[in-house]
């Protein structure tokens, strides 16, 4: 079912592996690597309920820093690794943007653009589809981020997980969903998506409540 701090230990061991021995020339996989890791921590300022500004902003200069050396590798290789790339640089925007924290100028256009540049290479990829849906909730193009959200959906959301990441991923993901149809003024699709959110999780407060408001 994925235990996040399990993985991000795995990527942590596999990424100080490939980046500390002198031995070692660190391979295409290992960048790749490198980018899934800094996703990992964005990950943790995303999902944590009760993380400090300080916290925040420690996490974001760490993934700086990976980011900065995944790139200066990637080049070194003459930018092989794509997707992955733009998608995690994407993802670092989007979340100085949200949080304000540590922000470079338009961080939210900066996000735009590297979701677009991963779209280009792979279409159907589903981080990218999902960069670009909350790329889109941001700029309030509520249409636009529903067909996003629908394709990570289609492509990506497992059927029927019964706990852990996998079904805090889709609880997340049909939320989301719900609350486009709330904002288009579509509200018996936005009741239907947040019922799927509860049966996916009987105890699921956020759905409840807002099933509760409909009514």
């Amino acid at each position: 079912e994925g235990h996040g701090e399990e993985c991000r230990r795995i990527f942590e061991a596999a990424v100080d592996f490939d980046t500390k021995s002198p031995l070692r020339t660190v391979s295409a996989d290992g960048i790749v690597n490198m980018y899934l890791l800094a996703e990992l921590y964005i990950s943790c300022i995303v999902s944590s309920q009760n993380v400090s500004r300080d916290d925040v902003e420690q996490l974001l200069g760490k993934t700086k820093r990976l980011l900065d050396q995944a790139e200066a590798l990637d080049s070194s290789w003459g930018s092989i690794v794509g997707v992955e790339a733009y998608v995690a640089k994407g993802f670092f925007a989007i979340t100085r943007h949200v949080t304000r924290c540590s922000c470079e100028g338009d961080e939210l256009k900066r996000a735009e653009i590297l979701f677009d540049a991963a779209l280009k290479l792979d279409s159907g990829s589903p981080r990218a589809l999902l960069g670009k849906a909350i790329v889109l909730t941001q700029h309030k193009e509520w249409a636009k981020a529903l067909g996003h959200f629908r394709q990570v959906l289609k492509r990506a959301a497992p059927p029927a997980p019964r706990s852990g990441l996998r079904l805090q991923t889709l609880k997340h993901l049909r939320f989301a969903i719900a609350t486009c149809f709330c904002d288009l003024g579509r509200y018996e699709q936005m009741r239907n998506a947040l019922g799927s959110v509860v049966s996916a999780d009987p105890g699921d407060v956020e759905s409840l409540c807002a099933l509760a408001h409909l009514e």
